[in-house]
């Protein structure tokens, strides 16, 4: 038991940690005034729904507090970056 507890601790302390890794990005596509081409909103979308799933099965499916807290700080990560491309995109006049 003591494993499991432990896994589950590192699991939830290694979602938040790599969430932090999607602030560089964010800044990156926030700062970017031609419109980020460079980064994918089809990937970001995939990403953030990926992270939404893992939400969902974390909650309703093994009901796993770490799972969830994984999850929807990589969901808000991914999203972070997919609005900040957007923005800077519509403000480039892309579509």
């Amino acid at each position: 038991m003591l494993l499991h507890q432990v896994l589950a601790a590192l699991y939830s302390a290694n979602g938040v940690l790599v969430s932090l890794v999607y602030l560089p990005q964010i800044r990156a596509a926030w700062i970017d005034r031609t419109g980020t081409q460079a980064g994918s909103l089809l990937t970001w979308s995939l990403f953030a729904a990926s992270s939404g799933v893992t939400v969902l099965y974390g909650w309703l499916v093994v009901h796993s507090g770490p799972m969830v807290l994984a999850g929807a700080a990589s969901a808000a990560g991914s999203l972070g970056v997919l609005g900040a491309s957007a923005y800077r995109r519509r403000q480039a006049g892309f579509r």
